[in-house]
């Protein structure tokens, strides 16, 4: 059995490399983005797939790996106004149930994601002739999503588990 410490660390490690993954994409996007804009002023020639790779792969994994640490690191949206104003055992009942509900999300997505790529896998899925520049198998950039929504779940689960209290709650 897995206790939420071990499964504290597991999320911890797997939204490591989620980040070096996401923050690897954004570098690649960048000098892509850069030998693009190069080459169409300087030769008059673009690259032809760049495009493709930056929409259908970077910018998924830039993303989509990123849902979990950003979750952690508090980046997503709430409105702070009413909450702070709130006593510590209300805001806890508020930040469970949130959980919860991102949780149920999370899960919806993981899902999804899941029956998408394995849709994608099972019928070779590559893009149509002229539909893209890549005609690399669209499983590949379909499984970004249930990573990233797997990391998430299990972020969310650590979250909702683990009670946090603070010196005003004791």
């Amino acid at each position: 059995m897995i206790t939420m410490s071990r499964l504290e660390t597991l999320v911890l490690r797997a939204e490591r490399v989620c980040t070096a993954v996401s923050g690897a994409a954004l570098v690649v996007l960048a000098a892509l983005m850069t030998v693009e804009v190069v080459l169409r002023y300087a030769v008059g020639s673009p690259l032809s797939w760049s495009m493709s790779f930056i929409t259908e792969y970077l910018l998924l994994g830039m993303f989509f790996l990123a849902m979990s640490p950003t979750w952690r690191l508090g980046g997503h949206v709430r409105i702070d106004v009413l909450y702070t104003r709130m006593p510590p055992r209300v805001r806890r009942s508020l930040d469970v149930g949130g959980n919860v509900l991102c949780l149920l999300f999370a899960a919806l997505l993981l899902y999804a994601g899941l029956l998408a790529t394995h849709g994608a896998w099972a019928g070779g899925e590559i893009p149509p002739p002229g539909g893209a520049e890549l005609s690399w198998p669209t499983w590949i950039s379909r499984a970004l999503l249930p990573i990233g929504a797997a990391v998430l779940v299990l972020r969310l689960i650590s979250a909702v588990f683990t009670p946090t209290t603070t010196a005003e709650e004791r």
